[in-house]
């Protein structure tokens, strides 16, 4: 069993990838069996069956009212995010990617500029926007039109649409299921790799996610 163990130190390096952002790939070569990363999560989705009955009730109203498959679990992702201390959040902002893989501007917010015509070109522009980004617009309106979810007006920063579209892409496009939710690791989120002709096995130990190479030996690029 890998817990208690430690990866190797300098296995794993950071870079800045021209489509994937800031990214994780190997150092130097892996040997087969060897500890890739053995790490908590980062941030994790909340589970339903931790909040309050009228949070449950209030978030499935909205999971209905937005109609799209994963629209409880986007809530749900949002719910660990504005709830998470301000470090943490920027973390997740910085650390990952998001909507900027696709595009690297969001429209504005329609109805937001002066005259109908702002509005319309708006609204024509979410349109073009792949589904992942337009379903991530649509949750993160619906969550700040929630007065019960917003927070305090001291004490506490308010948040935009975007920003929250941002953390909720980066849900979508960088998390691993981690018992029973979803979860950010600085690491394995940003490991990359290829799906097809998987070289690692992904595991939980010690309360920790972990990959073990299957390959003989692993190259530059994981």
């Amino acid at each position: 069993s890998p817990a208690g163990m430690d990866p190797r130190p300098g296995l794993l390096r950071f870079i800045d990838h021209a489509v994937f952002g800031r990214t994780v790939c190997a150092a130097t070569p892996i040997a087969r069996g060897e500890l890739i990363f053995h790490e908590a999560p980062l941030l994790r989705s909340v589970r339903m069956a931790t909040l309050p009955p009228e949070l449950q009730a209030l978030f499935r109203q909205g999971a209905a009212a937005l109609e799209f498959p994963w629209a409880l679990t986007a809530i749900c992702n949002l719910q660990a995010y504005t709830t998470a201390p301000a470090p943490l959040r920027q973390q997740v902002l910085s650390h990952f990617c998001s909507y900027d893989v696709h595009t690297s501007t969001l429209p504005a917010e329609a109805g937001a500029e002066n005259g109908s015509t702002g509005g319309a070109s708006a609204a024509a522009a979410e349109e073009e926007l792949p589904a992942i980004i337009s379903d991530a617009m649509r949750v993160s309106r619906w969550w700040l039109s929630q007065a019960c979810l917003q927070p305090p007006t001291s004490g506490r920063e308010s948040f935009a649409a975007e920003e929250l579209t941002r953390a909720q892409c980066c849900f979508d496009l960088n998390s691993h299921e981690f018992e029973q939710t979803l979860a950010l690791f600085k690491l394995s989120s940003r490991l990359t790799h290829c799906c097809g002709g998987a070289n690692t096995v992904y595991l939980f130990a010690g309360g920790k996610a972990c990959a073990l190479s299957l390959s003989l030996s692993l190259s530059l690029s994981l």
